[in-house]
């Protein structure tokens, strides 16, 4: 289990009833201002959080601890009121912060992905597996679609959108060079792997799931999302990159196939994304008056432990 430092500004003594820790520190600056430094496991962040929600708190992670920290804590569970549990590893507020930097992408990022669909129409082109896989491990499109989801779920519409315009430009720079591909070659639209990507069957509907529940859940742990991200990126921008090279070839009818497999991918990603999350315990935010850019903090999703 990962660990956090959990800062608190000001607030001394500190409320009744907060989690175990595995260490704690308290300090005074000059100016008489109190601060406690509290070590704990991941998964007591958002208990502490939701028991300190009037004070000034900063979440730090952890990679390493010395001399390294004796796990003595009771093992049996607290017994706590009835109410939604929060089953991730890490706290809602982190993942709320994950969510707004995945919401937005550079230009870095969006070359990598005009790059992972020149790899993926030419794996399908040539009839190569391992080069269409290769392009989806260098295509960073998993980001914002899980903003998407997680905004969805908690009900920020703002986060929503601004996650929805970076992932249609990842779309478009996806489709792009499939395009340009098409018009500069000769198109076989008999290839197998590319003929697998413009027809619709119900094995796609079930790898739309598979990837929102792993992108979700992925989400929710302390632990990256690359080997998800992968997955993702199979259910995407191979069709993507199939409806562009339809597209340039002129096979109208495989381009609009295409779209509609790209569509059902996006569709299910988003929809087994928030029902993965509502299962986790993360539920909309209560003060619908600020959105994630107008100082949201570490209550934007209210879970209850139980």
């Amino acid at each position: 289990m990962a660990l956090r430092l959990i800062e608190i500004i000001g607030a001394d003594p500190l409320p009744d009833g907060l989690p175990d820790t595995l260490r704690d520190d308290k300090t005074e600056r000059t100016d008489g201002t109190v601060v406690h430094r509290l070590l704990v496991r991941s998964d007591q962040v958002e208990p502490m959080l939701n028991a300190l929600e009037d004070a000034e708190v900063y979440v730090l992670s952890v990679e390493a601890v010395l001399p390294p920290v004796e796990d003595d804590l009771d093992p049996e569970p607290e017994e706590k009121a009835p109410g939604l549990r929060w089953f991730g590893e890490v706290s809602l507020s982190e993942i709320s912060e994950r969510a707004r930097d995945a919401a937005v992408r550079s230009g870095l990022d969006l070359a990598l992905v005009a790059s992972s669909s020149v790899l993926a129409s030419a794996g399908m082109l040539q009839g190569n597996e391992a080069v269409v896989v290769g392009g989806m491990v260098i295509a960073p499109i998993i980001g914002p679609l899980l903003a998407v989801t997680f905004g969805l779920t908690i009900v920020r519409m703002r986060l929503v959108w601004t996650a929805l315009w970076t992932s249609a430009q990842g779309f478009a720079t996806a489709l792009v060079p499939a395009v340009l591909l098409g018009l500069l070659i000769d198109v076989d639209l008999e290839a197998e792997l590319l003929a697998l990507r413009t027809q619709v069957t119900w094995w796609d509907l079930g790898v739309g799931l598979a990837a929102g529940i792993a992108g979700a859940v992925s989400f929710a742990q302390d632990a990256r999302t690359a080997m998800v991200g992968v997955m993702v990126a199979v259910a995407l921008v191979p069709p993507v990159a199939a409806m562009g090279l339809c597209l340039g070839e002129g096979a109208w009818m495989e381009a609009i196939s295409a779209f509609w497999l790209t569509a059902l991918n996006v569709g299910t990603i988003l929809a087994a994304g928030v029902v993965t999350f509502l299962i986790l315990g993360v539920r909309p935010a209560t003060d619908d008056s600020k959105g994630p850019e107008e100082g949201e903090d570490a209550t934007v999703a209210q879970a209850e432990a139980a």
